[in-house]
């Protein structure tokens, strides 16, 4: 547009101010005819026209600021948009509706959970939950990296042939386009995070489930089903329903102290002193078949069709449920105390007599053996991650199995002795004598491949103290720490902000 200009700019400065202002309103920051009365002025300024300059700069600040939501394609935006973190993309939400679309695009949402959900985000060392039972209302899986974005940011650059006249129905048209889960991701994310907020500013509510006359011995929980199952010295099973908080079911049938048990969506196995292995049917909540051992089970692991048991008679027995066929591995000399299958093809037993075996299924023959100073009661084993714990002591010791090999060694110290453990990927659950520990996992990771110096650079954090006397075993969830001694303690971590 033609802006009539003074032939001196010294004269009636106020005057010139009100009119370049009033000009610049009209232009609707349109950055070439502001470039052009910009260049203008310098090149007709003279030696005092600079602090004239200063205030029509200073005036017309804001009028030159851009929208870029605005006049940029939606696939742009949603680009920009992804190098902001959850708080930041929180706080444009609430800018415009515009702002407000785009900030909540299911794409850049579904990017924030896969750099956050069950794994630690480099950026921030955030790691939250991930939540298996909730992750089923989405028919889709976390761990497709950004399969989603790119179809997204297809979508948009077929809406945007025209991005300046039809933005609103450009944004309209992405958002419909991405109506595909049942649950959007920015919803998903948010309930992680609440629950790792819980966790770090030790946020809980504690529940109790009554129902064993006598000390509880083993526990086991399904996020998916939200079901918990503990064995008890009572001799009985009782199943509870954790959405409810409700007893579901008591199983009986053993004739002494249930030692061990394990479940999944179908079927329940349990041991129990009287040198029985039950398995249950748990949708007619009744004991199918029977298994017989020489002595005493002390513990179990199945996977599929494949049971591992380990006895006090010192042996450990593989049986397939599918075709009935029974083995025993021999070679411990004292009970054994765990047992866990390794890709369905390896074992790894523990025993009294000190020592840690590792079993090829194929051969039967044994592969490894870590010796102790004491009786190994309790190991965890996960990917190349061997951690084990001794009877009356008061550490834990991390090993690096690689190659049927004991690479590195690594040893945590406690005051108290420890009673059981239970670790996953972002936290470690110690249970001691007189209270319960929990630490935060940073500063490493036991699930790559062992490297010669690196392979235990983990760190462990003690975040959280709760008081516990009397409890026997425990086990750690997403979002709970479950106890039991005579009734079921539940330190619940999934509580809302109203409760």
């Amino acid at each position: 547009m033609d802006l009539p200009i003074p032939t001196s700019l010294a004269d009636d400065h106020l005057k010139l101010q009100q009119l370049f202002i009033t000009n610049f309103e009209n232009l609707q920051s349109n950055s070439l005819q502001i470039h052009s009365i910009l260049k203008i002025l310098l090149q007709k300024r003279n030696e005092n026209d600079f602090t004239f300059l200063s205030q029509v700069f200073l005036n017309l600040k804001n009028l030159l600021k851009i929208n870029f939501i605005d006049v940029l394609p939606i696939h742009l935006c949603v680009k920009i948009l992804g190098y902001l973190d959850h708080k930041s993309l929180c706080r444009t939400a609430q800018l415009s509706k515009k702002w407000n679309l785009v900030s909540n695009d299911d794409s850049l949402w579904h990017r924030m959970c896969i750099q956050h959900i069950d794994k630690r985000c480099v950026r921030c060392g955030w790691c939250l939950p991930l939540l298996k039972r909730k992750r089923k209302l989405l028919d889709t899986d976390l761990r497709e990296n950004d399969t989603e974005s790119h179809k997204n940011k297809k979508i948009c650059q077929q809406q945007t042939t025209n991005e300046t006249k039809h933005t609103n129905n450009e944004t309209n048209q992405h958002f419909v386009s991405n109506k595909k889960y049942l649950m959007p991701w920015k919803k998903v994310f948010s309930d992680r995070q609440r629950i790792e907020s819980n966790w770090r500013s030790r946020k809980y509510v504690l529940k109790t489930l009554y129902g064993h006359s006598a000390p509880i011995t083993c526990l086991k929980l399904d996020n998916d089903s939200n079901i918990l199952i503990s064995g008890s010295e009572d001799t009985t099973i009782r199943i509870w329903d954790l959405t409810k908080w409700s007893l579901r079911k008591v199983l009986t049938g053993h004739t002494d102290v249930v030692t061990c048990l394990q479940f999944d969506s179908t079927k329940l196995v349990s041991g129990s002193l009287d040198s029985t292995l039950r398995i249950w049917c748990l949708n007619k909540m009744e004991c199918v078949k029977i298994f017989n051992h020489a002595n005493k089970i002390t513990c179990l692991h199945f996977v599929d069709k494949v049971l591992v048991s380990g006895s006090a008679d010192f042996s450990v027995s593989v049986a397939n449920l599918l075709t009935g066929r029974v083995f025993k591995l021999n070679g411990h000399t004292a009970a054994v105390t765990t047992v866990q299958l390794i890709e369905s093809n390896r074992v790894i037993s523990s025993s009294n007599d000190q020592t840690l075996k590792i079993w090829s299924l194929d051969t039967q023959e044994q592969l490894l053996n870590i010796s102790s100073m004491n009786c190994i009661t309790n190991f965890h084993f996960d990917n190349y991650k061997l951690i084990t714990h001794s009877r009356f002591e008061n550490n834990l010791k991390f090993f690096h199995i690689f190659n049927n090999k004991e690479e590195n060694f690594k040893v945590l110290k406690f005051k108290n002795y420890i009673l059981d453990f239970w670790i996953d990927k972002v936290r470690l659950l110690v249970l001691l004598d007189g209270f319960i520990s929990v630490f935060q996992i940073s500063g490493g990771s036991f699930e790559s491949e062992p490297s010669s110096k690196n392979a235990i650079n983990v760190e462990y954090q003690q975040v959280l103290e709760l008081p516990d006397f009397g409890s026997k075993c425990c086990l750690l969830s997403d979002d709970k720490v479950v106890c039991g001694k005579n009734d079921v303690l539940i330190y619940d971590f999934g509580v809302n902000e109203n409760n």
